[in-house]
């Protein structure tokens, strides 16, 4: 896979297993970064990648996190 590919929020959710919202919410956020084509949202692959090593650094093995009375607030946190 090249560095410069480009994945749709559907996409990026699946990878992250996580909803289109919460990916949506993080570009939202600039957790992580895309670029709007049109009315879509598309996340680089390197993004990606640099994001989940971010998450794994730590332990290993992380997973989203949100607190339920506030939705604005997301973290990545142990699985």
């Amino acid at each position: 896979m090249a560095d410069s590919e480009l994945l749709t929020v559907g996409e990026t959710a699946k990878i992250f297993r996580v909803t289109l919202q919460t990916i949506r919410n993080w570009i939202e956020w600039g957790k992580l970064p895309a670029v709007r084509v049109g009315r879509r949202f598309l996340v680089r692959r390197e993004h990606i990648d640099a994001l989940l090593d971010q998450a794994q650094a730590d332990e290993g093995g992380y997973a989203t996190g949100r607190d339920v009375w506030d939705p604005s607030v997301s973290r990545l946190s142990p699985a």
